[in-house]
C-alpha cells in the first residue's frame, strides 16, 4: 500500500492512497511521501481590481445612458397613440384632392 500527499493549498491536502491485494503489509513510515510546494500568493492585484471597478462603473454609466435614450424614443413613439386629430389628418391627406362643387339646395327641401 502506497500513500502519497498532495497539496491542494497553502492548508490543505487530500490522500491518496493506491492499494494492491497482493503486496503485503509494510510499516507505513517507510513508504509516506510528503511533497511539500510554496504556493503564490493568491488574490488580484491593485491595479487589476481598479480595473475592474472602473469597468463596472463605465457599463453602469453606458446601460443608464441607453436606458434613458431608449424611454425617450419610446415616448415620443406614443406621443399621440390614441389621439384622433382630423385637422391634422385633413392637412396631410386632403391636399390632393379634386375640388367637388356641393350639391344644390334646391332639390334638397
Amino acid at each position: 500500500m502506497s500513500n502519497n500527499t498532495i497539496p491542494i493549498s497553502r492548508n490543505d491536502t487530500i490522500l491518496l492512497e493506491a492499494a494492491n491485494a497482493e503486496q503485503t503489509t509494510i510499516d507505513p513510515d517507510t513508504i509516506t511521501t510528503i511533497a511539500t510546494t510554496t504556493l503564490a500568493a493568491e488574490g488580484l492585484s491593485g491595479g487589476a481590481i481598479a480595473g475592474i471597478v472602473i469597468g463596472c462603473i463605465i457599463g453602469a454609466i453606458l446601460l443608464l445612458l441607453a436606458a434613458f435614450f431608449l424611454y425617450r424614443w419610446l415616448k415620443e413613439r406614443r406621443k399621440y397613440h390614441g389621439e384622433y386629430k382630423p385637422h391634422e389628418e385633413e392637412e396631410e391627406h386632403a391636399k390632393n384632392l379634386p375640388y367637388l362643387a356641393p350639391p344644390s339646395v334646391e332639390g334638397l327641401i
